[in-house]
């Protein structure tokens, strides 16, 4: 993540690249991110469709074993597993 963000969209982790950005570029603005903007900023950048369709697969999956009473073999949850990994990709 990181902290320094110039008004240009380049983006810092360290003050004085920062810093040189502003030498190199007159008239840019560096502004300084507080850590609970960066924290909204990576928790807004997760990818919630992959992971609701992960959790999604994973309850259809235990609703079906549940309900109809299956217990798989070893080779069965394995090609499930590998089933729903190549679903959610």
């Amino acid at each position: 993540m990181s902290k320094y963000r110039c008004i240009c969209g380049v983006k810092f982790k360290e003050r004085h690249m920062a810093e040189f950005h502003i030498q190199m570029n007159q008239g840019h603005l560096i502004l300084e991110q507080s850590k609970r903007t960066r924290f909204l900023v990576w928790f807004w950048s997760l990818p919630f469709n992959r992971i609701f369709r992960f959790t999604g697969a994973i309850i259809i999956y235990f609703v079906l074993i549940n309900h109809f009473n299956i217990s798989w073999t070893l080779g069965e949850a394995t090609l499930i597993g590998l089933g729903m990994g190549m679903y959610i990709e």
